[in-house]
């Protein structure tokens, strides 16, 4: 056999799963590692170090997965210095209740209930994972029980950490698949439950249930960042100073820039049916939102919802009017959309005389759409760069959807107060 430190010369800086043998091959202690390498390391320097014998590791596709994986194994194998785990009550696990509509919870114990129970989970794992699935699946975590139906849903609804099946506004049907998904994804973990969540939004696209395909691509979205290293519940942002400079950089060689876009500005539409149709400029400087100068816009619709219209009236009515003159111009402009979209937005700034790079992010295959290719341009996912224009695409999506919604609202109001009972 190999001596520790041979074995460890071997051990690649990936992420993954770790399992660490004693001479009699017994397993005495599991764990996880962004870095495998380091980890192992460390624990070579460690009290452990006299009892490892054999090192046995499993690459993972991400932080998360090797985080489930983790926790399999630990249930699986019980190993000796993983401890405390012999009392469960020490370590939590994820909860799903047996319900209509069931929540999501902590617990410390497993009861002989027909809750499905996950886990144990080490560190603040468990809270990671319960904040996954209210941000993104939208599974409840209120004390409710069994749930009160009511007129209007909580905070947790309005600020997107619930689906709001108090107040009706998520079917039971679909209340299920979402709760189905995210106990697949504990179970299977993050990659398989991407490729499946990818399967049922072409799906849905097919059926022309766009609805529905573009709530599954914004799962998807949210996923994706947690398969770069990301899983707590918080909106993600490109924040390390290295980060920004990489993601600036990869766009810049990807695009054929002239240099790196500290600015980008980046538009939206958001409309139902031709009505109160509303566009969103979000910025972007220097890898971060540049809030000041955000700008939202009414289009002048004439009750038609064609999106590749709006999208030109509003770039249009950015890089030709006061505006032009009121902030200064951006490196690169991001269309939410494909090819139809981009050449809208081409034209109006052919029109407006603004001479700006311009490129489209298309929601189904993250692909980048730019003047000239006949081809779209496919970034690696884990691209710092993509990366980067999906949270600039995200971000003005969101801002665009909450004008429109403040908007519509308004209009409902008015309308009740012209019309009263």
């Amino acid at each position: 056999m190999a001596s520790l430190k041979e074995q460890l010369a071997q051990i690649p800086d990936a992420t993954g799963v770790y399992l660490l043998r004693d001479k009699d091959r017994k397993i005495i202690y599991i764990g996880k590692a962004v870095s495998l390498r380091k980890r192992l390391l460390s624990h070579a320097r460690s009290h452990l170090a006299s009892k490892i014998s054999k090192i046995d590791f499993i690459r993972a596709s991400s932080e998360l997965d090797a985080l489930i994986l983790e926790a399999k194994l630990i249930k699986k194998h019980r190993p000796r210095y993983n401890i405390s785990l012999r009392d469960d009550k020490q370590y939590p696990y994820i909860k799903l209740t047996d319900e209509t509509f069931p929540r999501v919870l902590l617990v410390r114990e497993t009861l002989s209930d027909k809750g499905k129970y996950f886990g144990p989970f080490m560190g603040g794992s468990a809270r990671n994972l319960i904040a996954l699935a209210s941000r993104v699946f939208g599974i409840r975590r209120c004390r409710q029980t069994p749930l009160r139906k009511r007129k209007q849903p909580c905070l947790d609804y309005h600020i997107k950490r619930c689906a709001g099946p108090c107040a009706a506004k998520v079917s039971k049907k679909e209340y299920a698949s979402r709760v189905l998904e995210f106990s697949e994804l504990l179970k299977n973990g993050l990659t398989k439950a991407i490729e499946k969540m990818n399967r049922q939004m072409e799906k849905a696209a097919k059926k022309l249930d766009f609805e529905a395909a573009a709530e599954l691509r914004n799962r998807i979205s949210w996923l994706l960042r947690a398969e770069s290293g990301s899983y707590s519940g918080s909106r993600y942002f490109v924040s390390s100073p290295k980060e920004k400079r990489t993601a600036l950089l990869e766009l810049k060689e990807a695009l054929g820039l002239e240099r790196a876009p500290q600015r980008i500005e980046a538009f939206d539409i958001s409309n139902l049916g031709g009505s109160k149709i509303s566009a969103s400029m979000v910025v972007f400087k220097e890898g971060l939102p540049y809030k000041s100068h955000y700008r939202r816009f009414k289009i002048s619709s004439r009750g038609v919802a064609d999106d590749i219209l709006s999208m030109n009236e509003v770039v249009f009515r950015r890089y030709s009017g006061s505006l032009s003159r009121m902030l200064p111009l951006p490196d690169l402009i991001l269309i939410d959309g494909g090819r139809g979209q981009l050449s809208s937005a081409l034209k109006a700034l052919k029109e407006a005389k603004a001479d700006i790079p311009a490129i489209g992010l298309a929601k189904r295959f993250e692909e980048i759409y730019v003047k000239g290719l006949a081809d779209p341009i496919a970034l690696p996912k884990d691209s710092a760069g993509l990366r980067l224009l999906q949270n600039i695409r995200d971000e003005a999506h969101r801002f665009a959807v909450k004008y429109h919604r403040l908007r519509r609202k308004k209009g409902l109001a008015d309308q009740a107060f012209d019309n009263p009972l």
